[in-house]
């Protein structure tokens, strides 16, 4: 990409971005249930909650976040702790899209055993690498990047005898070269900060190291500027499409994860 073209998508980049990354951009997103709680568990849980359900309709969305959080009584982390027999019967009847109530009863078993034996999800997430393939750039085995984490998160949750294998697709695979949309925002979530994102692990992880969440609108844009050619949404487009942000801005290339979505959404961009 010459340097002209980086100057030029920047501009467009970082004019979006200041314009929805704001406060105003919460209360519609999936994101806002991180800002009912203050304790970082809480947080943590309501937030992978929210991104696994990020699936749809945003306003639907929001309101079957919503009935699942009073099903829990608005305590996710003492909810996940109890045990299973007070899920099955709290999530008695509850559904969203093809998430039934076994379903959800055996994710927060999963969540469970990530508190009572592996240290949380903080933990999980942050763990030494775990995966690596020839199509991650910059992959290494002393390098933490956000593919090896999902996949490690992906594989104790499978392995929890409570969790059934059809539940396994609303968890996504780096080793089948999914985009990993839905894990890849709870990432940023958790790691940048600012006006959007809480960053309640950027005492840990770093937001060079995370990879754009990939979605129909994200995609759209990315195509038309010309920061994305792969037709597929899947892992490799991830990667193409965070190599190029990562020319416009080093420190923080998934800052422009709010920008193109905001650009798509808002229809303000229409190339």
């Amino acid at each position: 990409m010459r340097l002209s073209e980086q100057k030029r998508l920047k501009r467009i980049l970082d004019a979006a971005y200041y314009t929805y990354a704001t406060d105003a951009f919460i209360p519609d997103d999936p994101i806002q249930v991180l800002f009912d709680y203050e304790a970082e568990r809480d947080q943590e849980i309501a937030g992978i909650l929210a991104a696994t359900f990020a699936w749809g309709k945003r306003s639907i969305i929001l309101n079957k976040l919503g009935e699942l959080f009073t099903r829990m009584d608005h305590a996710p982390f003492e909810f996940v702790m109890e045990p299973g027999y007070r899920k099955f019967k709290a999530l008695q009847g509850f559904k969203h899209r093809t998430f039934l109530p076994e379903d959800v009863c055996g994710f927060m078993m999963g969540l469970r055993s990530m508190y009572a034996e592996h240290g949380g999800l903080k933990q999980v997430f942050c763990a030494p690498p775990h995966f690596e393939a020839d199509w991650i750039v910059d992959c290494s085995p002393e390098v933490w990047h956000p593919w090896s984490g999902i996949q490690h998160f992906r594989n104790l949750m499978l392995s929890n005898a409570d969790f059934l294998p059809r539940t396994s697709k609303h968890i996504s695979n780096p080793g089948a070269k999914a985009s990993c949309k839905r894990l890849h925002m709870f990432l940023r979530w958790m790691v940048r900060h600012d006006s959007v994102d809480p960053g309640i692990w950027s005492d840990r992880l770093t937001p060079q190291a995370l990879r754009c969440p990939l979605d129909v609108h994200s995609g759209r844009v990315a195509r038309a500027l010309g920061l994305l050619h792969r037709k597929a949404d899947d892992a490799l487009a991830v990667e193409e499409l965070t190599t190029n942000l990562r020319l416009l801005h080093p420190e923080d290339p998934v800052s422009y994860d709010l920008a193109l979505f905001g650009l798509g959404v808002s229809g303000a961009f229409s190339e």
